[in-house]
């Protein structure tokens, strides 16, 4: 047990400080201004806590409403971001790890180690993209935060609640305002969960009990209604209909869920007394589900959005898995053995993991010394490679043009730009002889390098470019088969001279193949 515990806390902060800040980890060093969203201003970097709760007061009237969060994640991306973030990394998949073993088993089978490494696989392997999630600051802040403080508003509430003192109501109530005001995805689905619960037993809800549940509602209203998500949901606008079908799209990449669906089917054909009974012990819990589905399939940017979703699944694997191993006739002998070749395995594959998490890192240093000395802001990039059993778990270094934006800010006070670029990248700018065959077809003169499209027109036009057909399950039924996918895209200009004429280049593409790239015609 101990030494599942003590795996995940190394593993994941050793891997969380050899990690290179880009992005919103930068960014968040920084004290934000009122119209963040709209120009990226800044106003120097975060030096303490007045300066965190300042950017966090803007923030908060114009951006974003997890005012709380926040301020602790400005706090380590700006004064800590390699040491202390991997204190605080570690220290909370420890905690979550305990709080979820805690809250799901009871405390007469708490001692077997099979439910500790099924916690910690799900916390290492499971969560969106691989749990590599937890290796950004502002992800990991933004929701292994709320993780551990929904886990222990809710095994300090189900601890006290049939007798508790003054000191336990004041404690709960702390605790849960502070729950609701961390995360929407979080205190919504919670609070949501509770509110039925309420309607159910009306009559009892009424006593000093209820006080910290009002408690978390406050906090939920402060961070849902605030100002802020108001304003960026009017900039941002965006398709019901649209986010419904990218909702759909994102499902297929979660796996705690389908797990705990098919544990429970499994528990539940297997004891369906037993079954019955956990189900409306955490009956709350898959309420919260419920709820967390709903909410993410009309406020989803990308797969971390989901996160609420496996962690309410994760909770319920726990649950079925634990009434499922109680109606099995496991020999102990068995079951030590199994587990403890399991627990070497996890061990054995961890330690490559953060190996090959410290070579990426010394790649990724070495890149930003290459950028800092380059006088035109161009980087040769060449990223190191690994294994498949290895490479889906290290946290590699994003070239996206917000990446991009937040190194050349860091680095180089936003003097220059940052172009990452490949050898075929290097052919194109050079104008080497070979670059012939990067040529797309099509009117749009589009050259395709390594990490970049380019286009050598004397202006930035506008160009139609034709993938082939993306797999979107669900889009599809409603299109011919085999039809194309195309985007229009303007290029952006490339602000570095010595290269003869002006140079536009398009990043991010898709990796997918490219049919044709032609000129928009009117």
């Amino acid at each position: 047990m101990l030494a599942i515990i003590a795996i995940s806390i190394i593993s994941i902060g050793i891997r969380a400080y050899h990690i290179t800040p880009t992005g919103d980890d930068i960014i968040y060093s920084y004290k934000l201004a009122p119209d963040f969203q709209t120009n990226i201003p800044i106003i120097g970097e975060i030096q303490g806590l007045s300066d965190a709760i300042e950017s966090q007061v803007n923030q908060y009237f114009h951006t974003n409403g997890r005012f709380l969060i926040h301020i602790v994640l400005q706090l380590v991306a700006g004064l800590s971001p390699h040491t202390g973030f991997a204190i605080i990394a570690g220290g909370l998949i420890g905690f979550a790890l305990i709080l979820l073993v805690i809250f799901t088993i009871s405390p007469r089978y708490r001692a077997n180690a099979a439910y500790w490494l099924a916690g910690s696989i799900m916390y290492l392997y499971l969560f969106p993209s691989n749990s590599c999630i937890w290796l950004s600051i502002s992800i990991c802040c933004n929701y292994l935060i709320p993780i551990t403080l929904v886990l222990s508003w809710l095994v300090l509430y189900r601890k006290w609640h049939d007798t508790p003192s003054a000191g336990h109501i004041t404690l709960l109530s702390v605790l849960g305002f502070v729950t609701g005001f961390s995360h929407e995805a979080f205190a919504l689905t919670l609070s949501g969960a509770l509110f039925i619960r309420a309607v159910k037993h009306f009559k009892a809800f009424f006593t000093r009990q209820s006080i910290p549940v009002i408690c978390l509602w406050i906090g939920t209203l402060l961070v849902v209604a605030s100002p802020g998500n108001f304003a960026r949901q009017a900039k941002e606008g965006g398709d019901i209909i649209l986010k419904l079908f990218h909702f759909l799209q994102l499902l297929s990449s979660l796996r705690i869920l389908y797990i705990s669906v098919a544990i429970a089917i499994v528990s539940y054909f297997t004891d369906r007394r037993a079954w019955i009974e956990a189900t409306s012990h955490y009956s709350l819990i898959l309420y919260a589900l419920l709820f967390a589905i709903m909410f993410g399939s009309v406020a989803n940017t990308g797969i971390w959005s989901l996160t609420a979703i496996e962690f309410y699944s994760a909770i319920l694997s726990m649950v079925y898995l634990n009434s499922l191993l109680k109606a099995r006739s496991i020999s102990s002998t068995w079951n030590t053995i199994f587990t403890a070749a399991c627990v070497i395995i996890l061990c054995v594959h961890q330690t490559e993991i953060i190996k090959a998490q410290m070579k990426q890192y010394d790649a990724n240093t070495a890149m930003i010394s290459s950028f800092i000395s380059s006088p035109t802001g161009l980087v040769e990039w060449t990223p190191p490679t690994f294994n498949s059993v290895i490479n889906p778990y290290v946290c590699g270094l994003s070239l996206t043009q917000w990446d991009a934006h937040s190194i050349a800010l860091k680095y180089a006070g936003g003097s220059k730009q940052c172009l990452f670029v490949g050898p075929d990248d290097s052919k194109i700018i050079n104008r080497d002889a070979s670059m012939s065959r990067l040529r797309i077809p099509g009117t749009a003169a589009l050259y395709k390098g390594t990490f970049y499209l380019w286009s050598l027109n004397a202006s930035p036009a506008p160009v139609i470019i034709t993938f082939q057909r993306f797999k979107r399950p669900l889009l599809d039924l409603f299109r011919p088969k085999d039809a194309p996918d195309t985007f229009t895209w303007k290029p952006n200009m490339c602000k570095f001279s010595g290269t003869g004429t002006d140079l536009f280049y398009i990043f991010p593409y898709p990796s997918q193949p490219i049919i044709s790239a032609d000129n928009v015609t009117e």
